[in-house]
């Protein structure tokens, strides 16, 4: 199998089905070559229910559930259960275009580390992730002035996530931002896919949308942590 989505679920039951719509209705691909990994987080609306009676009419649905214990440790739990080669973080409340899989499995031919994807908020034109085509690693990207530090804007191959222990940090906010640029710093390989696959929507209660205390203070440690990693480095 070529692609994992890990769509990790919270309490996301107005949007969740937006979001699986898009992500099974894929063109020009197979059933055989993704599947849908969704990590039930502990939801306690409608949102497991949503995903069993998504599962049960499409065998690309799988269903992870587990205590609730934050986005960082579902998507780490997920590219654990994960069966495809890459592995693609979508978040409940956001969508893809019709062409990802497909895209993503072309970017797959040559076997990078990484894949970055452009990306763009709903209602808004600019095009976010907007990388050079002409990057070869992952350094390169950091060096370019268009990355976001944002997981689902990239495709990762889970074998290069694992041999380099790359994991989100349990427990915090910003967990993007702190792992982002390291995973970059170890991508050998990069392909760029130049088009929008990615698809975020304003969610007004979604953690970067409401003050929080504790956003502040994991600020600090994501500074921290990059810091020592950059001396280190």
């Amino acid at each position: 199998m070529k692609l994992t989505i890990v769509l990790t679920v919270y309490n996301k039951e107005p949007f969740l089905r937006r979001a699986l719509d898009t992500l099974l209705s894929q063109d020009k691909v197979g059933h055989e070559d993704y599947e849908v990994l969704a990590v039930n987080d502990g939801s306690t609306d409608g949102s497991l229910g949503i995903l069993e009676d998504f599962a049960e009419k499409d065998s690309r649905v799988r269903i992870l559930t587990q205590h609730n214990q934050g986005l960082s440790v579902a998507r780490n739990n997920g590219v654990v259960a994960a069966k495809g080669d890459y592995v693609w973080f979508v978040d409940a409340d956001d969508g893809v275009a019709t062409f990802s899989v497909a895209s993503i499995i072309e970017a797959t031919s040559s076997q990078p580390d990484v894949i970055p994807v452009y990306a763009r908020t709903d209602g808004e034109s600019n095009v976010r992730n907007k990388i050079p085509t002409t990057v070869k690693n992952g350094r390169d990207v950091l060096l370019s002035s268009g990355w976001n530090v944002c997981a689902p804007f990239y495709i990762y191959k889970r074998t290069f996530l694992e041999v380099n222990n790359l994991h989100f940090v349990p427990g915090i906010y910003h967990e993007d931002t702190e792992l982002t640029p390291r995973l970059l710093w170890y991508a050998k390989s990069v392909v760029v896919v130049p088009e929008v696959l990615y698809i975020v929507y304003r969610d007004p209660n979604s953690i970067t949308q409401t003050p929080r205390l504790k956003r502040a203070y994991d600020y600090l440690y994501v500074s921290d942590s990059l810091y020592h990693f950059s001396c280190e480095n």
